[in-house]
């Protein structure tokens, strides 16, 4: 009898049939969960995040002088703004990673969120409360970031930029 390729099996049916299928290979757990990052797409989309926030922040304040921190309307249009430049920010960080894409979109959100931190000494205003709670903002700007980059660039078929 010729020996079956190792990806090929013998298996007999009911009526003493001999029969040849394929079975994939079983892959180990540990192999089969692939964290592979693109460390440079992450670093981009760190520059990214940070500089759209900072270009935005900055224009505000710049237009908005001294009345920044007195206008609550004005604050309230400077977190807007800069939730919609981070949307805008992880959407080409998306678009730019384009494989793994949600994973490193998530190590691109917390790491932007860790070096936000030294805004609580920084700003008197903001209190490490508020830092916590940022991460919610910065989670949601990030889904949504990579729901409008999966509209860009949608994954393929053959899964080759899942992500």
């Amino acid at each position: 009898m010729a020996e079956l390729p190792h990806n090929y099996s013998l298996k007999r049916t009911a009526a003493g049939r001999l029969l040849c299928y394929h079975a994939p290979r079983q892959r180990p757990l540990s192999s089969s969960v692939s964290l592979h990052m693109n460390y440079r797409a992450i670093f981009l989309g760190i520059l990214l995040v940070m500089g759209l926030s900072f270009v935005g922040g900055f224009a505000i304040g710049l237009a908005a002088g001294k009345a920044m921190f007195t206008s609550p309307r004005i604050m309230l249009a400077a977190g807007i703004l800069n939730f919609f430049l981070t949307v805008i920010a992880f959407c080409i960080s998306g678009v730019i990673a384009r494989t793994q894409r949600f994973n490193n979109l998530a190590v691109i959100a917390v790491v932007c969120w860790l070096l936000s931190a030294p805004s609580i000494f920084l700003n008197p205003a903001f209190t490490f409360d508020a830092w916590l709670l940022s991460f919610i903002f910065i989670a949601i700007a990030m889904v949504a970031g990579c729901g409008l980059s999966r509209l860009l660039v949608p994954v393929s078929k053959t899964g080759a930029s899942a992500g």
